[in-house]
Order: C-alpha cells, then structure tokens, then sequence
C-alpha cells in the first residue's frame, strides 16, 4: 500500500502541477526499465522476505536479525560501488555485529528457513539502497521526483506478484472485504507508507545507504 499510495500521490501531484520533472529528458523508458525497474524489484524482494520471516520466527528474533541488513549493505555497496565506510561508520558497523550476535544467542524461535528468508530480505534491502543511492547521486533528483519513478516500479513488482501468488486465497476467504470494512485504518496505514518513502528516499540522498541504515539500527538497539 505505501508504494501504490506514493506512486498515486506523486502522479496526482504533477497531474496538479504541483511537481516539476526537471529529469524529465533523462528517465527515458531505457533508463526506467535498467535503473529504475532493478530498484523497484529489489524493494519488491525486500518487503516480501521481511514479512515472510514473521512466519517462521518471533517477532523479537526477526528484528534482532534485521540488524544485520547495514553490515550487509555496507559490503554490497564496496563492491557495487567501491566505497569504503569510515572509521565511525565501521565502528558501529562492529558495535552492531556484537549486539546482534549477543542478543539472538540461544533463541529457540530462529529456525534455519527463517535464516535464511532473512539473508534473503537483506541482501534484496542493501541492493535496493545501494541501487538508490547509485541513481540519486548519478542523477541529483529530487525527493518527489525520483518518488515518481521508483515508486510505481515497486508497487507493480508486489501487486503482480501478490495477486498471482496470494491473490486467489485472499478472494476465496473474502479478506478483501476488510478493506471496505475498515477504509480508515487501510488509508492511514497508506499515508504512513508514503512518508517512509519520503523519509528513507530523503536521507539516502542527504548520506548514503549504510548511514541510513546504522542510524536506524542505532535507535532500535
């Protein structure tokens, strides 16, 4: 829904002129569909293996897990971009890796599926914000903009796959109607998801991938 909703509500923004393409000449469909697409398919992945692995772990094990997604981003983007982290990015990096280890040591909920799923979902997370971060400084969009593109190629990523995979069973238990039932919560969790892309899109540009990353982590640990 955040990624659908920020497509919509970019697309409704230039509709109204409120949101000028400067890039315009730019993203053409080549570049769209080698850029922009890669990204979206990423975030796709990313969201995908992360609510997966609530299926097969606990909650407090999944996001002890999820610390590990900025080591995981700092080395896809050396190897990707050939960018090295600082002295105090590296620190945290490590002050992570020990914290995580220590807290997720004898957790009876993690399971080697679930491991797995959560290498998956950081791996998909620290390429699509290395990819990001590779368009946002080759390009200088911004914020709204680079919205307009990436957005709606993660939104269709998920809907397509979501409506081929879960679509059926949704439809044959009739939890399409908790949309209708309840069109205020479904609205507010939207808005929620649009100021995350606003926000997450904002500080990769402002930083990089791994500061936003270790920032996160930082405060949930």
């Amino acid at each position: 829904m955040g990624l659908v909703a920020s497509g919509i509500f970019t697309h409704v923004l230039y509709g109204l002129g409120k949101l000028r393409l400067e890039h315009a000449n730019t993203v053409t469909l080549r570049f769209w569909v080698t850029r922009c697409l890669p990204v979206g398919v990423c975030h796709a992945a990313t969201l995908a293996f992360g609510n997966a692995q609530y299926l097969f772990m606990g909650i407090s094990s999944v996001q002890v897990l999820k610390s590990f997604t900025p080591i995981v981003t700092a080395g896809v983007t050396f190897v990707l971009l050939g960018r090295k982290e600082s002295l105090r990015s590296s620190a945290a990096l490590l002050a992570l890796c020990v914290a995580t280890a220590t807290a997720a040591r004898g957790d009876s909920s993690v399971t080697a599926f679930g491991l797995m799923l959560a290498l998956a979902g950081s791996l998909a997370e620290a390429t699509r914000l290395v990819m990001t971060d590779f368009l946002l400084s080759g390009v200088k969009m911004q914020v709204l903009e680079s919205m307009y593109y990436l957005a709606p190629a993660g939104g269709l990523c998920l809907l397509a796959l979501g409506t081929l995979l879960e679509g059926p069973s949704v439809v044959a238990r009739g939890d399409q109607a908790k949309i209708w039932a309840n069109p205020l919560v479904f609205f507010v969790a939207a808005l929620l998801g649009v100021g995350v892309q606003l926000l997450t899109t904002a500080v990769i540009q402002a930083t990089s991938a791994t500061t936003l990353k270790v920032g996160f982590k930082d405060c949930l640990l």
